[in-house]
């Protein structure tokens, strides 16, 4: 069954629209890596700053190895740069209700 991920940003002061960019220009790799059914963007109303990402992934396992792979090519350290430190993830079940 399916899970969803919730992954939440905060952009250092100056770097929302950087942080924007660049998600542009990563998520088409992520859409296409296995186990991927989807991921939307969204930005905080309240505080622009704050992105969010809400990711739909066949199992666990496969957005951590997402994970590995954009830590081997170096993406995570170049997401760092951007983020006021690293945001919560959250992974969800659906419970049907």
């Amino acid at each position: 069954m399916s899970i969803t991920v919730v992954v939440e940003m905060k952009a250092k002061p100056g770097q929302v629209d950087a942080l924007r960019e660049r998600l542009s220009s990563d998520l088409p790799g992520t859409r296409a890596r296995p186990g991927c059914e989807s991921v939307t963007v969204h930005q905080d109303q309240d505080s622009p700053e704050t992105i969010v990402l809400i990711e739909q992934w066949a199992s666990r396992q496969h957005q951590l190895d997402y994970l590995a792979w954009r830590q081997g090519q170096g993406d995570i350290e170049r997401f760092l740069a951007l983020l006021d430190g690293p945001g919560p993830i959250r992974y969800l079940d659906y419970l049907g209700a």
